[in-house]
């Protein structure tokens, strides 16, 4: 069965070349936006088909002691084609009966046939949105272009001032589940009074990530505002994932949606 609809208020951009829908994950991500998971922050750079599996922690202390967890597994996949298949199980307060419960999201982004699809556990109802072919999209006018593309041509550019409160340390490479990856560490500091704040903040975010895949497969956030939030790939398996990823599941009914679409003007 197939429920047709249209989405209001919908924009959608398409770039040449780019997909990537705004329902995506972060992979988004990671950000796994998405969900904000590895593959998300530099999503797009590579096309090397892998599969892999992401854990995030978020581990937050309150003033009395107490510390609220939360935690979710994120699967990813993406085939040589671009097209990828993000799986997100989140775990859900407990029920009445004092059982833990948990959604799982699931998302199609199909660069092949131009669409995006997404269900969850609790429903047996996809929506299908179809992306409209980027050689219909009007261009942009030449006077816009020209406009955007002067400043990179510019003899001179301005010298960007180095923030004091924001420290760059490079940690290397290491290999994390077969793949090397590269570390950096950044550490901020809200000096007093900024945001309120009757004595200084610090927050390190430390990030381990792949060139050769384009995906994070380790960071961590610390910041005393929001808690530590850690998110790592455990399971990695390059090459081609299983082309039934890619395919909606059987028994669902499917809802058909057409974005609005807005050119570049």
């Amino acid at each position: 069965m197939r429920v047709t609809g249209f989405v209001p208020g919908f924009v959608c951009v398409l770039a040449a070349g780019s997909l990537f829908a705004a329902a995506a994950p972060q992979i988004l991500a990671q950000g796994i936006g998405t969900s904000t998971f590895g593959a998300g922050s530099m999503e797009g750079m590579s096309k090397q088909p892998y599969s892999a599996t992401w854990t995030e922690k978020q581990v937050q202390t309150l003033a009395n002691g107490t510390t609220v967890t939360h935690e979710s597994t994120t699967k990813f996949a993406r085939d040589s084609s671009g097209r990828s298949y993000t799986e997100t199980h989140n775990t859900l307060p407990t029920g009445s009966d004092g059982q833990p419960r948990e959604m799982v999201n699931y998302h199609i982004f199909d660069t092949v046939a131009r669409t995006t699809t997404s269900w969850n556990s609790t429903t047996k109802e996809a929506t299908v949105t179809q992306r409209p072919d980027p050689a219909t999209m009007q261009a942009r006018p030449t006077q816009t272009t020209a406009t955007r593309i002067a400043p990179t041509i510019q003899t001179e550019q301005p010298v960007r001032r180095q923030n004091p409160d924001v420290q760059r340390e490079d940690l290397g490479t290491k290999n994390i589940v077969g793949v090397n990856a590269k570390g950096i560490r950044i550490t901020r500091v809200i000096p007093a009074a900024r945001e309120g704040n009757d004595q200084p903040i610090t927050t390190i975010q430390e990030t381990w990530s792949s060139r050769e895949y384009a995906i994070v497969l380790m960071s961590t956030n610390d910041d005393p505002r929001s808690g530590t939030t850690t998110r790592e790939v455990t399971e990695f398996t390059p090459g081609e994932p299983d082309a039934a990823l890619f395919r909606l599941p059987e028994g669902y009914t499917v809802r058909e949606v057409t974005p609005r679409t807005v050119a570049n003007q």
